[in-house]
């Protein structure tokens, strides 16, 4: 696949090279002639596009995108760039006129070039396409904190950003060392090297995530992207220049895009053949990929990541999160002004043509919608089983109650609400509350003051955020599973660290 890619690159360059000695070859007369007397036009304006050869930005490489600009007399120039640092950089020489590429990769390596660009329409979001996939003995996130546990991934890719994702979330600071170690040049190695067991979970995107399930003994997804939200966002970024000089060519460009998307959501096969021909992917593995990509036309734009209601604005509140990972992780040292990456005049200027966003909208049921928010009650023993299944350990923190008081300290409510914060990005997942207590003179009365300390910290999680009643369950363990005592800790600070409270989270 990578070796594709490269060809793919190459093979753009050799194009370039070819038209630019056409060009050189003929005067300006023979030119007005070839093109008097031919189908062949003189643009007003050609459009530079950089991104790579992932599927979600096959629209932009379309003959019908082309031919939808062309009606607008603009033409299209795609440039396939790999690295995110030079794409970011050519919004800032004035080669690129639309930079595509993830939210995450534009925080950290557009900073270089002072961001140059605005993101003014959102791509896609992985759904599923990505998923980070273990061997037997690996059964959680929490698992990944293992001595000597080995993964594979692509270096500097999406994949990279939603494992470091995850060491943010789930406090796996142990794993952050060895990260650089785990990095491959492709996905096939990545997937070669877990089904030949020489690592033990690796980060994988379709088709790749269902071959392996099929192919290794025991294989197993700790998660994927279907139930997560705002991690791996795929945007436009237009060129400062562009939305300031030209921003009638930005809005018409944009116009071409939706028109073409739209098109393809409402007929699936051609949508189908565009995706096999772009990929060069049998018609299987296509479509695997594609099931995995949830595209936002229009209407999803104009709803939820650029309302022009005035309401929640997704796209913000998705920088902020990956921003929040970034700097965790110490891949983002200043902090972002999430208004001064983004622009929705863009969408606005569309949505008041009322030809264009009435034509626009008729497509806008053909995009997956927001994960769902709604969750049935379950019975205890449900919600035993489910934290057996638990995703990961979201906080785990000594709480120094007073003795025999399930009243929570100031100091670690604080911990609590943060520790929610991270929920944005798991809208599908339940929290499972677990108290322990230090060992007392009855196991009975151990496990009655754990119920009511989980009990406590549910209650207070319920008063101070807007989490479901139905999503958060209470469970107290009593002092039936001690923590291991450090060589050299005092008894005081071991009984400490067994009062402890853990937060888990678990998809059903």
């Amino acid at each position: 696949m990578l070796g594709m890619a490269y060809w793919k690159f190459g093979e753009k360059k050799r194009e370039e090279v070819a038209e630019a000695k056409v060009s050189a070859a003929l005067s300006a007369e023979e030119r007005a002639l070839l093109l008097a007397s031919s189908d062949a036009r003189d643009f007003r304006r050609t459009v530079h596009i950089y991104g790579d050869g992932w599927l979600g930005y096959m629209i932009f490489r379309s003959r019908l995108f082309q031919e939808l600009m062309g009606v607008r007399n603009l033409g299209v120039k795609y440039h396939d760039e790999p690295d995110f640092q030079k794409r970011y950089a050519a919004l800032s020489s004035g080669k690129c006129d639309l930079a595509l590429g993830t939210i995450d990769s534009y925080l950290v390596n557009g900073r270089s070039s002072k961001y140059p660009g605005v993101i003014s329409l959102v791509i896609d979001e992985s759904y599923g396409g990505d998923a980070i996939l273990s061997r037997e003995g690996i059964t959680s996130m929490d698992d990944l904190r293992k001595p000597g546990v080995k993964g594979a991934f692509v270096g500097f890719s999406p994949s990279e950003f939603f494992l470091k994702s995850q060491i943010s979330h789930f406090g796996l600071e142990s794993l952050a060392p060895r990260t650089k170690s785990f990095r491959v040049d492709s996905d096939q190695k990545a997937y070669q090297d877990f089904k030949q067991g020489s690592v033990d979970f690796a980060v994988l995107w379709e088709p790749y995530v269902s071959l392996a399930m099929k192919e290794v003994p025991g294989a197993q997804k700790l998660l994927d992207t279907s139930k997560v939200k705002n991690l791996i966002v795929d945007v436009g970024i237009a060129s400062r220049r562009l939305v300031v000089n030209e921003p009638e060519i930005l809005q018409e460009m944009t116009s071409a895009y939706f028109s073409a998307l739209q098109q393809l959501l409402e007929d699936p096969k051609l949508m189908q053949k565009l995706a096999e021909a772009d990929s060069r992917l049998t018609a299987a593995d296509a479509a695997q990929t594609l099931s995995g990509i949830r595209f936002a036309n229009y209407g999803t734009n104009l709803k939820r990541w650029f309302p022009v209601d005035g309401s929640s604005n997704e796209t913000e509140r998705a920088i902020l999160g990956i921003e929040s990972i970034l700097q965790d992780i110490g891949e983002l040292s200043e902090r972002v002004t999430p208004s001064t990456l983004m622009q929705s005049k863009t969408l606005s200027a569309l949505a008041s043509d009322s030809g264009t966003h009435t034509a626009l909208m008729k497509g806008a049921s053909g995009s997956v919608g927001q994960l769902g928010s709604y969750f049935a009650p379950l019975s205890d023993p449900l919600w035993q089983e489910l934290a057996k299944k638990a995703t990961g350990t979201l906080l785990e923190k000594p709480i120094t109650f007073r003795s025999g008081s399930a009243e929570i300290p100031e100091e670690f409510q604080e911990e609590l609400i943060e520790a929610t914060r991270k929920l944005e990005h798991y809208p599908s997942h339940r929290l499972i509350i677990q108290a322990h207590v230090s060992k007392g003179q009855d196991p009975a009365i151990d496990q009655s003051l754990s119920e009511e300390r989980a009990r406590a910290i549910r209650n207070f999680l319920m008063r101070n955020t807007s989490l479901q009643e139905n999503r958060i369950h209470a469970q107290g363990r009593g002092s039936s599973e001690p923590l291991i005592r450090k060589d050299g800790e005092s008894s005081r600070a071991w009984k400490r660290r067994l009062r402890r409270a853990r937060i888990l989270i678990a998809a059903e």
